[in-house]
């Protein structure tokens, strides 16, 4: 097996050995849990290590301009509004209609690939 798609395996345990020791240094000497929160940001290479080790290369499409759009709205609101007014304003709920917006425009927008029988 080839060491990229070991790593590609092995990301996920990585990444949760990762985001554990995040959580806990940053706990330990500055007291606060923010390390816990920020560390969700690493989950990300988990889907994204193909990509990076050069396994899978990305087609540029509308769709995945969307995809990027929607995901970079999503963690700068909550990022930004993980310290207002002294507490996390929760904007996950409203942020679902976006989500269900993706499925939702290649219902009606993209076409269907081969023959449909009816």
């Amino acid at each position: 097996m080839d060491f990229r798609k070991k790593l590609c395996a092995a990301t996920f345990f990585l990444v949760v050995i990762a985001h554990m020791i995040l959580g806990y240094t940053l706990k330990h000497f500055t007291g606060s849990s923010d390390g816990y929160w920020y560390g969700f940001l690493l989950y990300i290479l988990v889907p994204a290590m193909p990509f990076l080790v050069g396994l899978k290369k990305i087609k540029i499409s509308f769709e995945f301009a969307i995809a990027v759009i929607y995901f970079t709205i999503c963690i700068s609101v909550q990022v930004a509004t993980k310290g207002a007014e002294g507490g996390q304003i929760f904007l996950w709920h409203p942020l679902w209609v976006l989500f269900l917006l993706i499925p939702v425009y290649h219902i009606f927008v993209t076409k269907p690939r081969g023959n449909i029988e009816e």
